[in-house]
């Protein structure tokens, strides 16, 4: 039996979500595209400012315009304490906010990649300490 794990966030500013459901599949080529460790770097930059640096970073692209980043190992101890103390919602929704802030504002992932950014989305399953990042592009 595969295990698939599932994410989602909303874009309400622009009336627009992502839903992104991960099975895992170890016959899967690694896509390597043009700027990925680039990309990884810049993500991991990020990550390390808002939580800790991923045990592992991954990514490829779902077409044109969605790159799909997935980051693994990044939960510090305080972030599991909260989520044992029923402060899961509010964990997330200001871990996204910081992230989407971040990612906006300090990566070159768009430009790096020739891309003009649509938006960003960001998820997590804290049970499995996995992380989504879904960047669109016009």
């Amino acid at each position: 039996m595969r295990s698939a794990s599932f994410f989602y966030d909303w874009g309400i500013h622009n009336a627009s979500g992502m839903i992104v459901a991960l099975i895992k599949n170890d016959d899967v080529p690694i896509d390597d595209y043009a700027g990925r460790e680039e990309v990884h770097i810049q993500i991991n930059e990020v990550t390390k400012k808002v939580q800790k640096e991923p045990v592992h970073t991954d990514s490829w692209w779902l077409g044109p315009r969605i790159l799909i980043i997935k980051r693994e190992g990044i939960m510090i101890p305080l972030e599991k304490e909260l989520i044992g103390l029923g402060y899961e919602n509010t964990l997330k929704t200001t871990k996204r906010k910081m992230e989407k802030r971040y990612l906006d504002d300090t990566t070159t992932i768009a430009q790096m990649l020739g891309k003009e950014l649509a938006d960003i989305y960001v998820d997590w399953d804290f049970d499995k300490d996995t992380s989504v990042i879904a960047y669109t592009f016009h």
